[in-house]
């Protein structure tokens, strides 16, 4: 006798019985055909055609059934061509899409597939109604989207993140507030330094001068004391008319205080021999220059 379970394949029957049968397709017929041989009654339920056919269903064909069906096929429609405008980072319409069957007429969703499709599609079509209204009131979002924004790469990621109809997080909120007023701040424009003596609040002294020869433009030299020599020297400063500030210019007072602390004359670097020029700490000339 048989065993129930066999596997699949091309199977003879009992001696007499020219048949072929194929497992599991003819298995009914097959065990039918070795009981009737061996003269023994089945005892478990055979699959036959005539019970094949009695578990096929008809299809309802109500109304309700028949509105529910195409009501069905509507949704999974709308929800496949979602998934075919969709350029997000969702997974689900990815993965669906990377399946071998996308584009075929093999592809089914299921139930749960469709609403969360369509509950997706929804709560997009709701963001970005949301964010258009938004961009017509939050100062922030309109900066973003405008072309006074600076191109950096994270602010560029914000636009694209808000023109999408996705909100802010706190933290982007934050940061891209601190641009927004770094790069609306206007920065106050220093006072011009004009050529002349100034002295820091340190005590250093510099003097301002426009270039003879070539671009003209004004230059900083910075005054090197020598002590033990008794001498000073005017050195290029890189950079130092930058930092001079317009209100650091210097008084008479200040060059005379000068030349009576050091004995040198703060306008040329020269020892005060003169003594009119040790009496007032000044050279004359370089008097008429502070």
């Amino acid at each position: 006798m048989t065993q129930k379970t066999t596997r699949g394949g091309r199977y003879d029957g009992p001696p007499g019985d020219p048949a072929e049968y194929w497992l599991p397709r003819d298995l009914a017929l097959w065990e039918r055909s070795w009981a009737k041989t061996s003269g023994q009654v089945q005892t478990y339920e055979a699959l036959d055609l005539d019970e094949a056919a009695r578990l096929r269903v008809a299809p309802d064909m109500s109304p309700e059934a028949v509105a529910a069906r195409s009501e069905a096929k509507r949704r999974h429609a709308e929800a496949v061509a979602y998934v075919a405008a969709y350029h997000g980072t969702w997974g689900l319409p990815l993965d669906i899409r990377a399946d071998r069957r996308w584009g075929s007429k093999h592809l089914k969703l299921t139930a749960r597939q469709v609403d969360a499709l369509l509950l997706g599609r929804d709560r997009d079509a709701t963001r970005a109604t949301e964010a258009a209204t938004v961009a017509q009131t939050d100062p922030l979002t309109q900066w973003l989207l405008s072309s006074e924004r600076p191109a950096g790469a994270f602010l560029v990621s914000l636009s694209q993140q808000v023109a999408s109809g996705r909100v802010l997080s706190p933290r982007q909120r934050e940061v891209a507030e601190r641009i927004r007023a770094e790069s609306t701040t206007t920065p106050s424009t220093p006072a011009a330094v004009e050529p002349g003596m100034y002295q820091s609040p340190d005590g250093t002294v510099f003097k301002v001068q426009l270039a003879v020869h070539g671009s003209g433009r004004p230059y900083a030299k910075r005054l090197v004391l020598d002590e033990a020599s008794q001498t000073a020297e005017f050195v290029y400063e890189p950079g130092g008319l930058h930092s001079i500030k317009a209100e650091w210019r210097m008084s008479l007072d200040q060059a005379s205080a000068f030349g009576k602390l050091y004995g040198i004359c703060c306008v040329c670097g020269r020892v005060l021999t003169d003594e009119r020029s040790i009496a007032a700490r000044i050279g004359p000339v370089c008097a008429t220059k502070v």
